[in-house]
Formats: structure tokens, sequence, C-alpha cells
């Protein structure tokens, strides 16, 4: 349980701050805005799964009578080295979501 609450505690602010760029990249038409904001949030997500996934091993290590699977660290390094593709579905189905959820809005006031 320790590897789980150590994990959601620090990913909380990369998420954050990678629901908020890609809120303003779809609330913009700019194509350049988009993908500057799309390419930084993506970049926060997937760094942020990183360091949040290395600390939880840590803690998860530290913690009186620590499992087996607490020593294989390969998971830290699966997340440097692929963790784009989840950041990059998790801002495409926010951007997505945000896009409709506009689009609805627009629609509803008639404009």
């Amino acid at each position: 349980m320790v590897y789980h609450d150590v994990f959601l505690l620090v990913l909380f602010i990369p998420c954050s701050a990678s629901i908020v760029l890609t809120y303003l990249a779809a609330s913009t038409d700019r194509i350049n805005k988009q993908v500057l904001c799309l390419s930084a949030a993506v970049l926060i997500f997937w760094v942020g799964m990183a360091v949040a996934s290395d600390l939880a091993y840590r803690a998860l290590q530290a913690s009186p009578n620590p499992p087996a699977d607490a020593f294989n660290d390969s998971s830290p390094a699966g997340i440097a080295m692929f963790g784009w593709l989840p950041a990059g579905i998790f801002c495409l189905i926010v951007f997505s979501m945000i896009r409709v959820a506009r689009s609805i809005y627009k629609r509803s006031i008639g404009v």
C-alpha cells in the first residue's frame, strides 16, 4: 500500500499541470500553440510518472518488512523509456474530452 500512496501523491502535481496545459491546448485554435502545450503536457506527465515510480519504489524498500518485489526496480526504467505512451494517451483523452465538451457547449448556446 505504501507504493500506491507515494506514487499517487507525487503524481498529483504533474497530472494537474498536464491537465491545465491540455486545457490551454484545447481552448485555442492555433495549431502551434496546441502542439507546444500538448508536448509540454506529455513531457511533464512523463517525467512525473518516472519520478513518482522511483520515489514510490524507494518508499516501499524503506518500509518495514518490504516484499521481495520491492527490489525489482525495472518499473522506473520502463517508464523512463516508454512513459511517453501512457502520457500521450492521457493527454489525448483529456484534449478530446475538452474539445467535445467545448463543441457541445457552443452548439447549446448557438455560437
